[in-house]
């Protein structure tokens, strides 16, 4: 069985790569380890995962998450080769990520920025569908992508009016 769950917080904010038609979301998550050693001293040590999404994981991953949120993932780990600047062979994994939920938002993340930035992406996926270029997105999925707009912006208002 190839599972993998981590949870963990974001590095930076998502990056877009694919095509128009197979977008992906690129995330770097770090996990931390703390324990103390045989001397007594405390020690700590950061993993880092690459994390791929696909689909309307990718897209929503795109609008919503940014660096320092912190988030529970749910994938497959998958083995990738490639050749580095130097020429040589290089190795390592990444995780496909099948489920992904948000534990906390990353510290003073601006809603107003994110609802910008939600907007763009259902205004390219409405040209890209209007084209022809989408046909995997349908018109509730761009609902549900506003309906995620519209908490944002509200809880922002409500958090001004406190």
């Amino acid at each position: 069985m190839n599972h993998v769950q981590l949870i963990g917080r974001l590095g930076r904010d998502a990056e877009r790569a694919g095509s128009a038609e197979d977008v992906l979301a690129i995330l770097n998550l770090a996990t931390n380890e703390r324990w103390t050693d045989k001397a007594g001293q405390d020690v700590e040590h950061t993993e880092w995962h690459r994390l791929v999404c696909k689909g309307r994981l990718a897209q929503w991953a795109l609008s919503t998450l940014g660096k320092g949120a912190e988030v529970f993932v749910e994938g497959r780990l998958r083995s990738t080769r490639w050749t580095g600047r130097d020429g040589s062979q290089r190795r390592g994994f990444e995780i496909l990520v099948d489920e992904l939920k948000v534990i906390s938002d990353a510290p003073r993340r601006d809603r107003v920025v994110l609802a910008a930035k939600g907007l763009s992406s259902i205004e390219k996926l409405l040209r890209d569908r209007a084209s022809g270029r989408r046909r995997d997105v349908s018109l509730a999925d761009l609902s549900g992508m506003l309906g995620s707009v519209r908490e944002s912006l509200e809880q922002e208002a409500a958090d001004a009016r406190l």
